[in-house]
């Protein structure tokens, strides 16, 4: 009974750090690409003039 309680305390808590890992991965991806955008623009309005 103690061994299945504490695999599904382990499961929710990886699981949990999981979710964070992915949302801060995905996150950093998605600045990134803002940043790489935002670069892109200036670099193509100086091409421009």
């Amino acid at each position: 009974m103690l061994g299945i309680f504490i695999t599904i305390i382990l499961t929710i808590a990886i699981s949990q750090l999981l979710i964070v890992v992915w949302n801060d991965i995905s996150g950093k991806l998605y600045f990134k690409r803002q940043i790489e955008n935002k670069l892109g623009r200036k670099i193509k309005f100086k091409d421009i003039k």
